[in-house]
C-alpha cells in the first residue's frame, strides 16, 4: 500500500524486540499527552507556519531569494537560541527547590522557539546536546513551554514582558549591544516582519578561550552555512560556528512541512476535543506496537498520531523516562529517514496494526475534504506527489497514476503555495479576495 496523505509519513520510530503489549498500559495515561496540551501544540504550530509563510512569500524578493532568507533567518535563530540555552542556564542556577522551573522559565523569542520546538523533535541528539553543555537543564526538567506560548497567542501578545527583560539583562550583563539581540525581531510577528532582522548581529564564542566575536549576520551566514571556522581574534583558534553538535538549521526546515499541515484547512478538523483523545488513545498504541522486523524497517505513524509524538517529544526529560519506564529503551524520532524506507515501514505497520488491534490504522475521522473542479477525492489514498492530487487527477502538469505516483520524490510542496490552503488558487493569485472562500463538504 502506498503512502495517503493521511499518513504523510516523515520519520519512524523502531520497536526492536519489545515484548508483549499490556492491555493495562494502553489504557494509562501519559504525563502531558493530551487533547489540551495537543490543542497549545496546534495553535503553536500555526504561529510558526504565518512567521514561515512570510518569509516564503515577500512580493519583492524572487524565488532564490526567498529561500536564501529562510535560511539566514535560522541561522540567526539558531544562534539566539544557543544564547537563550544560556540564559535559561543562569536562571536554573539561581532556582529554589520549591520552584518548577517549566512554570517560570523565561519564554523564547518566537524565533528562537521555532528551533527549540525542532530541537526536541530529534530527542537523541537533544539529550546529547544538553548534557555535553547545559545538563542543568535536564536536572530541573526543561520543557517547551506550549501553554505558555499558547496563551500569549490567545491574548494577542507577541511578547511576555517579564521575559523580555530577563533577555535584555542577559545581554547587558554580557556586554553586549541590545540594538543588536532584540528579544523579538519584530514587535508584530508576522505581520511586521520585515527585513530588518538582517541588520541584527550574532555574537559567538571561541571554544577555547571563551572570548566573545560579535558578527553581522551576513558573513556569520556565509560561515555557519558553508561550515568554515572562526579565528578567535585573542587566541587564534580556529572554531566552529556551529555551537551545537546538531544542525538545528536543517532540523527546522524539516519540520516546516508539518506545521504547514497543521495549519491547513484540509486538518483543522483535527483541532477539536474528540479528535485530539482519539489521537491520543491511537498515540498510546502506536508507541505499544510490537514489531519483529529488521533495522531497516519502522513503525510510521499518521499525521495524527505524529502530533500527539511530537507533543509528548517537546516534554523532553519526561519523554526519556516514560520511554525507559515503559519500553525499555529511549526512542528516538529520526526525520531524516529516506521516503522508500517510510513507505515501506507504513506497509508493515498497516498490516501489524490490523493483526494486533483488530482495526484499521488508516483512518480520515479529522479530515476535512474540499470541494473540487474534477474527480471527488477517495478517503485514503492520496498520492504523496501533493494534498492536492489523487489517482486520475492532474495537476501542475502531473498525472496521478497510483502506485507509479507514489514513486516521484519531488522536493516541491505544493501544499505551500496558497497562503489560505485551499487547493483552489495558484500562488500567483493566492492573495485574491475571495480565495479562501472555499465551500467545504
Amino acid at each position: 500500500m502506498a503512502p495517503s496523505l493521511l499518513q504523510a509519513p516523515e520519520q519512524a520510530v523502531y520497536h526492536v524486540n519489545a515484548g508483549k503489549i499490556q492491555d493495562s498500559k494502553l489504557d494509562m495515561s501519559i504525563s502531558h499527552v493530551n487533547s489540551a496540551t495537543a490543542h497549545f501544540h496546534m495553535s503553536v504550530l500555526r504561529k510558526f507556519d504565518e512567521i514561515y509563510y512570510c518569509l516564503e512569500h515577500d512580493p519583492s524578493q524572487d524565488d532564490h531569494t526567498k529561500a536564501t532568507s529562510l535560511q539566514t533567518f535560522l541561522v540567526l535563530a539558531e544562534s539566539r537560541y544557543f544564547q537563550y540555552l544560556n540564559l535559561l542556564s543562569d536562571f536554573a542556577e539561581k532556582l529554589s527547590h520549591e520552584d518548577k522551573f517549566a512554570n517560570i522559565m523565561p519564554l523564547p523569542p518566537w524565533d528562537v522557539a521555532m528551533v527549540f520546538h525542532a530541537h526536541c523533535l530529534n530527542p537523541h541528539s537533544f539529550t546529547a546536546d544538553l548534557t555535553m553543555s547545559f545538563e542543568n537543564l535536564l536536572r530541573v526538567g526543561i520543557e517547551f513551554p506550549l501553554e505558555r506560548l499558547h496563551t500569549l497567542i490567545k491574548i494577542g501578545t507577541n511578547s511576555d514582558t517579564q521575559s523580555q527583560r530577563q533577555w535584555d539583562e542577559y545581554h547587558l550583563k554580557r556586554g553586549h549591544a541590545t540594538a543588536l539581540v532584540p528579544y523579538q525581531l519584530s514587535h508584530d510577528l508576522p505581520n511586521a516582519l520585515s527585513d530588518s532582522w538582517k541588520t541584527f548581529g550574532i555574537y559567538t564564542s571561541c571554544s577555547s578561550c571563551n572570548t566573545e566575536t560579535a558578527l553581522g549576520l551576513s558573513p556569520f551566514t556565509t560561515l555557519r552555512l558553508g561550515r568554515k571556522l572562526l579565528i578567535c581574534p585573542n587566541c587564534d583558534t580556529s572554531f566552529d560556528t556551529t555551537q551545537l553538535p546538531t544542525d538545528l538549521v536543517s532540523a527546522s526546515l524539516r519540520q516546516r512541512s508539518f506545521a504547514a499541515k497543521m495549519a491547513s484547512d484540509m486538518f483543522s478538523g483535527l483541532d477539536s476535543l474528540p479528535n485530539l483523545d482519539k489521537a491520543t488513545s491511537r498515540y498510546r498504541k502506536f508507541m505499544f506496537v510490537d514489531m519483529d522486523m529488521d533495522s531497516e524497517c519502522g513503525i510510521v505513524p499518521t499525521l495524527d498520531i505524529d502530533l500527539i509524538w511530537h507533543t509528548h517529544q517537546l516534554f523532553p526529560v519526561e519523554y526519556r523516562r516514560w520511554c525507559l519506564e515503559n519500553l525499555n529503551r529511549y526512542v528516538n524520532h529520526d526525520d531524516t529517514i529516506e521516503k522508500s524506507t517510510l513507505a515501506t515501514g507504513l506497509n508493515s505497520t498497516v498490516d501489524i496494526w490490523l493483526e494486533k488491534y483488530g482495526e484499521k490504522y488508516e483512518i480520515d475521522y479529522f479530515s476535512k475534504p474540499m470541494d473540487r473542479v474534477q474527480a471527488d477525492p477517495p478517503s485514503t489514498g492520496y498520492c504523496e506527489y501533493s494534498p492536492l492530487c489523487w489517482p486520475g487527477r492532474t495537476l501542475s502538469g502531473h498525472t496521478c497514476s497510483n502506485d507509479d505516483c507514489h514513486k516521484l520524490l519531488i522536493e516541491k510542496d505544493q501544499l505551500l503555495d496558497c497562503r489560505y490552503r485551499c487547493g483552489k488558487c495558484s500562488k500567483a493569485d493566492c492573495h485574491k479576495a475571495n480565495c479562501h472562500k472555499v465551500s467545504m463538504k
